[in-house]
């Protein structure tokens, strides 16, 4: 081999080792042994923003995730800009651990039947609030995800109102969730503890993906520059 191939191959095989180290110190899914081959890196979050990104990308050419996960529009643009291929090929570990969330219904004919029956097949524990106007709804369901420590979802045909209303609680962040992109933007910015969703015109595939992206990246905190402000 040439003096120039193992210039390259030691160059590739210490970028390697910097991406394992830096991901490793940023608390990052790549490690020796995952199957990253050189060039490539893996997570195993659904819902990648600029934050999982961050200090990762020395030398990456290729990007693994797990199949259906969403990119923030800032992730994309670093990707983007980067030229870094993106790849489905990484299963991710199931959480045992039953999630709790609580539904309200107000102001709408929509039927959530078929909604909480694949929830509780995806691992949700789910309480539905009886179906009242939606002032006496936003209160009850806020007072759960505020005291309760469960997630809210709210689906309501006049959910501006309803947005307004459950942002009046402290300790509540809720976020309109149109569809799993927008969703995720929310989820990076202020880490929704309760979604307000419009029912009309969605899929049940729409519903599937907008409620995975929710669910699969677990309860978070407040971020920290917004806690005294939104608690």
């Amino acid at each position: 081999m040439s003096a120039g191939g193992n210039n390259e191959s030691r160059k590739q095989h210490i970028e390697q080792i910097v991406r394992q180290v830096l991901a490793e110190l940023l608390g990052g899914s790549t490690k020796p042994g995952d199957g990253a081959a050189i060039g490539e890196l893996v997570l195993i979050e659904r819902v990648v923003s600029v934050r999982e990104l961050e200090g990762k990308l020395v030398g990456v050419t290729r990007l693994l995730v797990p199949r259906g996960a969403v990119f923030t529009p800032a992730a994309r643009d670093l990707l983007k800009e980067k030229r870094i291929a993106v790849a489905s090929a990484v299963a991710t570990a199931t959480n045992k651990t039953a999630k709790r969330m609580t539904l309200g219904v107000a102001e709408t004919t929509f039927e959530p039947a078929a909604l909480v029956s694949e929830l509780t097949r995806d691992g949700w524990q789910v309480e539905r609030l009886p179906q009242v106007g939606l002032v006496s709804t936003s209160e009850e369901l806020c007072e759960q995800v505020v005291k309760g420590g469960v997630r809210g979802l709210l689906i309501t045909e006049q959910s501006s109102a309803a947005l307004c209303l459950a942002n009046r609680r402290s300790g509540v962040r809720a976020a309109l969730a149109g569809d799993a992109p927008s969703l995720a933007a929310a989820i990076e910015q202020v880490a929704p503890n309760m979604l307000v969703v419009d029912p009309r015109g969605k899929s049940q595939f729409a519903w599937k993906r907008l409620l995975k992206t929710w669910s699969d990246v677990g309860q978070r905190d407040c971020p920290e520059h917004l806690k005294k402000t939104l608690g």
